[in-house]
C-alpha cells in the first residue's frame, strides 16, 4: 500500500520536472520530500524549508552523516531517478528529531499525548524566505494572495491543501506569517467569535485552526507564544473530552 508520504512526494517530483514551469532552465535545489506522515494529531505547517549548512550540522551527527555536504546532494539533477529520495527522508526525520526550529512543536505534541506532522506550503528550499517568495509570485506582483502567486507557486499550494485534507488533524497549526496569509484563504478560514480561534472545514469536519507567525527567530514573543499554546492545549483537550462522551 502507498503511504501518503510516498504519494506525495512523488507529485512534488513530478512539479519540479513539469516543462511549464521552467525549472529546468532554473535548475534550483532539489525540494523537500516528507518523511513519514501520521496524520491526526496536531499539524504544523511552515512555508518552506530553509537551506542553512550549520542548520544541517547541527542535527546530523553521527558516523551515517560525517560526509553529508548538503548543496552537493540538493544540487539539481537533470534526471529525477539521481536524486535519492529515501536519504532525503532520512535526512527530515532527523531533522524533526533534533532540529530546534521543531522542538517546540514536538514539546507541546507531547504534553498532549498525541502526534504531530509538518509540513510546507512550498516544497522549494531558498537561504532566506524573501527570496522564495521571489519565485512563485507573479511578476510584478508584491502583496502575498494567492491570486499573486504564478503557476507554480499555486501548484505547489494546491498540492499543500490536499496534503492537509488528506492528514485529517485534529488541530491545524500554521506557524509562519506569509502561510497563515496563504492558507487562511486558500482553506476558507473563518474566525469564531465563540471560540476565540479560526475554524477551517477539512472533509467533513470543522478543524480549529491557530494563524500565528514563527514560533522561532523571535518572531512571536515569549509572552504571545505563551498563551497561543495555552489556547491550543485547552481547545486539543476540550475537543478529546467531548469526542470521548
Amino acid at each position: 500500500m502507498v503511504s501518503i508520504a510516498d504519494d506525495v512526494n512523488r507529485e512534488i517530483l513530478r512539479l519540479w520536472y513539469a516543462p511549464e514551469h521552467g525549472l529546468v532552465d532554473r535548475k534550483p535545489l532539489m525540494p523537500l520530500v516528507y518523511p513519514e506522515l501520521r496524520g491526526g494529531g496536531l499539524l504544523f505547517v511552515g512555508l518552506n524549508p530553509s537551506f542553512s549548512e550549520k542548520a544541517f550540522r547541527s542535527f546530523l551527527v553521527g558516523s551515517e552523516w560525517e560526509d553529508f555536504d548538503p548543496q552537493t546532494f540538493y544540487a539539481w539533477r537533470d534526471r529525477c531517478d539521481d536524486f535519492d529520495v529515501h536519504r532525503a527522508q532520512r535526512v527530515e526525520a532527523a531533522a524533526l528529531a533534533a532540529y530546534e526550529h521543531y522542538r517546540r512543536f514536538a514539546r507541546l505534541a507531547a504534553s498532549l499525548e498525541t502526534q504531530w506532522d509538518h509540513v510546507d506550503v512550498f516544497t522549494l528550499r531558498d537561504t532566506s524566505q524573501k527570496a522564495a517568495l521571489s519565485q512563485i509570485l507573479r511578476g510584478g506582483a508584491r502583496e502575498l494572495v494567492c491570486t499573486n502567486l504564478n503557476g507554480f507557486g499555486r501548484a505547489q499550494l494546491g498540492l499543500c491543501t490536499r496534503l492537509i485534507q488528506r492528514l485529517a488533524p485534529e488541530l491545524l497549526v500554521v506557524a509562519n506569517a506569509a502561510a497563515s496569509r496563504l492558507l487562511v484563504e486558500a482553506l476558507d478560514g473563518t474566525f469564531d467569535e465563540a471560540a476565540g480561534h479560526h475554524v477551517v472545514r477539512l472533509g467533513d469536519r470543522i478543524v480549529p485552526a491557530f494563524f500565528s507567525s514563527m514560533w522561532t527567530q523571535g518572531a512571536l514573543d515569549a509572552f504571545s507564544a505563551q498563551r497561543l499554546e495555552w489556547q491550543i492545549r485547552r481547545v486539543y483537550r476540550e475537543r478529546a473530552a467531548a469526542t470521548a462522551r
